[in-house]
């Protein structure tokens, strides 16, 4: 799978928007377009392989002891369990990197993790430049 990070960012936005400062797993699919009705499986595997990686990546955390990031999977379905998330300082620090279109363009190429690193001094750059 391909880190596509305007999914990502679509994914932290609705961290950052939803009124509380956790969201059940499903919710936050629900929001990015599953709809558990009529499963799109690609979707699903997307969402959550880059929820997965933002938990690897310390940007999202999760509060349930028994299923963390994990989803079961049956003969190549998903079982998709109530977990429930936050966004770590992290993943908004990663959410301002991904809101500027230039810093992304330099990022897209790289890991999550050499993303945020380079990111973090690329969108202090900016915001000097945004002040004076």
């Amino acid at each position: 799978m391909k880190i596509d990070y305007v999914f990502l960012k679509d994914v932290l936005m609705v961290f950052e928007n939803y009124e509380k400062h956790e969201i059940e797993n499903i919710k936050l699919a629900k929001n990015i377009g599953l709809d558990f009705n009529n499963i799109d499986e690609s979707l699903l595997d997307k969402f959550i392989g880059h929820i997965k990686i933002l938990g690897d990546n310390l940007c999202i955390e999760s509060s349930s002891p028994t299923f963390g990031f994990s989803h079961n999977v049956r003969s190549d379905n998903y079982i998709v369990v109530s977990a429930i998330y936050r966004l770590t300082q992290q993943g908004y620090e990663f959410l301002e990197i991904l809101k500027q279109k230039t810093i992304v363009e330099k990022i897209k190429n790289l890991s999550i993790s050499s993303a945020i690193e380079i990111g973090k001094p690329l969108l202090v750059e900016f915001l000097k430049k945004q002040l004076i």
